[in-house]
């Protein structure tokens, strides 16, 4: 299915999402073990690292990738006032294994009355395109 967008002008929309090539040394032990990471493509930028991505810019997201978000996590994705948060949780198996938020690290989105949803991170760059291009107010929390 393709998705044709009409993209606004003030709008930063998300290019691509993908698996990152495999690399020599230590990331490719890691790899090797099955953990397979994205790469995602912002305006013509490549990143390998956890983002916040908002219409507005991109913010590097140091959280930890062992799937501990904290309640601090979700106060800098409230304080961004969005309509939704699209949390995307890494590959299909690190979603699975994750799971969703316990609703106490959550309580910030709640309070100001946020909504969050969880997927892998590719279906989170496709549903905040989508959400973006049709004029919502969307971040994009990934892990990558």
């Amino acid at each position: 299915m393709k998705l044709s967008l009409h993209k606004r002008p003030d709008s930063l929309l998300i290019e691509a999402c993908e698996l990152a090539p495999r690399q020599s040394g230590a990331a490719h032990n890691q790899s090797q073990r099955g953990v397979a990471r994205y790469r995602i493509r912002i305006a013509n930028v490549w990143y390998r690292q956890n983002l916040i991505v908002t219409p507005q810019g991109v913010q590097l997201w140091e959280v930890d990738d062992g799937g501990a978000l904290a309640l601090a996590d979700f106060q800098r994705l409230a304080d961004l006032e969005q309509e939704v948060v699209i949390l995307g949780l890494g590959n299909p198996a690190q979603c699975k294994r994750l799971g969703l938020p316990p609703p106490a690290v959550t309580q910030p989105l709640m309070r100001k009355r946020i909504g969050l949803e969880t997927m892998d991170t590719a279906a989170a760059c496709r549903t905040y395109n989508a959400l973006v291009g049709d004029g919502r107010r969307a971040a994009a929390a990934l892990l990558v």
